[in-house]
């Protein structure tokens, strides 16, 4: 059965190449190509598009470079998880093996959208295949999520410029590798002198200082059952602690594939960009759209406070990217409140 949605086979294909996942469907273009039997790829008649011969002697089309007769090029294979929910921690644009993202049609020029000028003017230093997807994925599913025009959409992107460094990455995993002033900084009720635990006992040490602080809640086992760095923050607005994994994945799959579970595979929302920034979008949505819905009254502060807790990390920085945001949409600065 295949997923209309996201273009992927619910189980394995048995016909199978070496440079596909077993769960991939129409080589990856299902908009262009059909596969009526699960047999074969078929695109347009020749000269509509390029054509190579796979190995099963079918000619297939699509916009790669290979020539007829040629062996499709092998991509970075896609890794299929456990529970069968296609991961690919390289989905750069440009891939023969990215994740299929809309293209634009009568519908979506109705709805908001932005272009990729806005991305890279706001992250000059977002490399140009993330700025490319990032783009594409948020004209794909912003609107669902509730954001519907550029006042919402800064607030959005000053969280996510935050997390991301600038968007010059996707791979975004929480990083723990705090000095001894950081956990004073950001984690002080857990530690001397308001208990017992020293905080030189756990500088530079990720794992134990995830499980200390997020152990025994947001739904995390205590801090002997290592959820708290399992569910350590991950995504472009950083999804924190199993409650978030599990009510995102319940989300997932009523909306997109059954298969997925980011309780038992975490990493997939940290590595795969459009798992990344859907998980920011839905989390978005929840605890910020749907808590206050006129966003008019938002601020930074509120908005950061609500993404990343009572005292959120870097808030200048959220504020700096809120006003490049607001610059490059023409609002005048002086009417917002920070």
């Amino acid at each position: 059965m295949l997923d209309v949605r996201l273009g992927r086979w619910f189980s394995p294909d048995p016909i199978t190449h070496p440079w596909q996942s077993p769960y991939c469907s129409m080589d990856n273009n299902p908009v262009a190509l059909v596969d009526p039997l699960g047999l074969s790829t078929n695109g347009p008649p020749d000269g509509a598009g390029t054509s190579y011969q796979s190995d099963d002697g079918m000619g297939c089309w699509g916009g790669g470079s290979s020539t007829a007769g040629e062996a499709a090029p092998p991509a970075i294979p896609p890794m299929a998880s456990p529970t069968g929910c296609l991961i690919n921690p390289l989905n750069f644009a440009g891939q023969d093996n990215k994740i299929p993202v809309a293209k634009p049609s009568v519908l979506q020029s109705k709805t908001f959208s932005i272009n990729k000028s806005d991305i890279t003017e706001i992250f000059t230093d977002s490399p140009d295949r993330i700025a490319t997807d990032f783009t594409n994925l948020l004209n794909q599913y912003m609107n669902e999520f509730g954001i519907t025009n550029q006042d919402i959409l800064a607030h959005f992107l000053s969280q996510v410029g935050e997390e991301t460094g600038g968007l010059t990455k996707y791979s975004v995993t929480e990083d723990l590798h705090y000095t001894v002033k950081n956990i004073t900084d950001n984690f002080a009720k857990y530690f001397m002198p308001n208990t017992n635990l020293d905080p030189k006992d756990y500088a530079k040490n990720p794992k134990k200082l995830a499980n200390v602080v997020y152990g025994g809640r947001m739904g995390n086992g205590d801090e002997a059952s290592g959820e708290g760095f399992l569910y350590r923050g991950g995504g472009v607005i950083q999804l924190t602690g199993c409650d978030n994994y599990m009510n995102f994945t319940n989300f997932y799959n009523k909306k997109y594939n059954s298969n997925c579970n980011f309780t038992v595979e975490p990493q997939q929302i940290r590595d795969n960009i459009e798992l990344s920034v859907l998980s920011a979008l839905w989390y978005f949505k929840k605890y910020v759209i749907d808590v206050k819905k006129d966003y008019c009254k938002w601020t930074v502060n509120w908005v950061s406070i609500k993404t990343n807790g009572p005292k959120p990390n870097g808030l200048p920085g959220r504020k700096e990217w809120y006003k490049k945001a607001l610059k490059q949409f023409n609002k005048n600065e002086k009417t917002y409140k920070l």
